[in-house]
């Protein structure tokens, strides 16, 4: 394996709902045209969502890599999931940037860890860590008491105050008042933006230790990684060419996770969609969707019918719930023509 310089890394984290996906796809639009970057995106369903919406954003800029570890805490299983992605992006793309994207759910300290092993260190550069946070949540004991969401600040050297559009200054007054009387939190800056709108200068300004980058990664043979990488997407690729409906569930740290993906023959109805999002407003919805409409892109509230893209050939559907939800799959294909 060759070696490679450090690759500077960055860590987007925040609870569910905080915006992570809209900021990373506002600094991949921002980037230096000639620059290569990766995103690694982690979600706590199984469906991946995620990767999809920040492809569909960026799909004309071949400078661009998206790789997904869906399923859970992307540290979990002894960081395999997270170590197969990283040798893939290290040592196939070679990016001049890496944004990484774990779940709202995930455990921070773990992914620092693994940045950070023996393995990485030599070839990752460890930025700022930066975490959004919505101030409206500071006032619901779901958040505020939750080990991760304490824990996302607690490591943050960066603390952004999302959807700023969507409150008013007393919102981020509370939120800088809470965070003063948190002693485990001590950022080294607090800001806020609109429209996940995160200054690309943030990323520039990151400072790591550049000495000695040039050693050759951990040895993993080309078939070992290649095996691991390929095996479940083929197998998913299959299963929608035989135009199944492929259903996922997940649970844990409270939430509980629902994920569909749809052969390309299943089309949604936009009007119907509209209203599934509005009725289910409480719930994280995500989707990338086929429709009679278009191809529509769906984040949280927030729907958008998309350009044509050829890469979209199936629909992705996934919530995260507070509580179990019966029949939910009933609803979502209400939703089609």
């Amino acid at each position: 394996m060759s070696s490679v310089n450090k690759v500077p890394t960055h860590i987007i984290s925040g609870f569910l709902g905080s915006g992570k996906t809209t900021v990373i796809s506002h600094l991949l639009k921002h980037k230096p045209q000639h620059e290569n970057w990766a995103v690694l995106v982690n979600e706590f369903g199984k469906v991946g969502i995620d990767g999809s919406l920040i492809k569909s954003t960026s799909s004309q800029d071949n400078q661009i890599f998206v790789k997904e570890v869906p399923g859970g805490c992307m540290c979990c299983a002894a960081g395999v999931p997270v170590n197969v992605a990283l040798v893939e992006i290290l040592r196939k793309i070679k990016p001049d940037r890496l944004l990484i994207e774990p779940s709202g759910l995930g455990h921070l300290d773990e992914i620092v860890d693994i940045l950070q092993s023996e393995t990485f260190r030599h070839h990752i550069g460890l930025g700022y860590t930066i975490t959004l946070v919505d101030a409206r949540n500071i006032a619901d004991s779901r958040y505020t008491s939750h080990s991760n969401f304490k824990q996302q600040l607690a490591l943050a050297d960066i603390i952004v105050a999302s959807h700023a559009d969507l409150y008013d200054n007393k919102q981020i007054e509370k939120l800088n008042r809470w965070l003063a009387l948190q002693h485990e939190i001590n950022p080294k800056l607090v800001t806020s933006i609109s429209n996940g709108k995160l200054p690309v200068s943030l990323l520039t300004k990151q400072s790591f230790d550049e000495n000695d980058g040039n050693i050759d990664l951990a040895h993993t043979s080309e078939l070992e990684w290649q095996n691991l990488v390929n095996a479940n997407q083929a197998e998913l690729e299959q299963s929608i060419a035989d135009n199944e409906v492929i259903s996922y569930h997940n649970k844990g740290d409270g939430y509980f996770s629902y994920g569909w993906h749809l052969g390309q023959q299943y089309l949604f109805s936009l009007n119907k969609l509209q209203v599934f999002v509005q009725e289910f407003s409480q719930y994280r919805v995500k989707a990338l969707v086929l429709t009679d409409k278009g191809i529509v892109s769906v984040n949280q509230t927030k729907i958008d019918v998309l350009p044509e893209q050829e890469n979209v050939n199936e629909s992705c559907f996934e919530m995260i719930c507070w509580q179990e939800v019966a029949e939910l799959e009933k609803y979502v294909k209400d939703c089609l023509c």
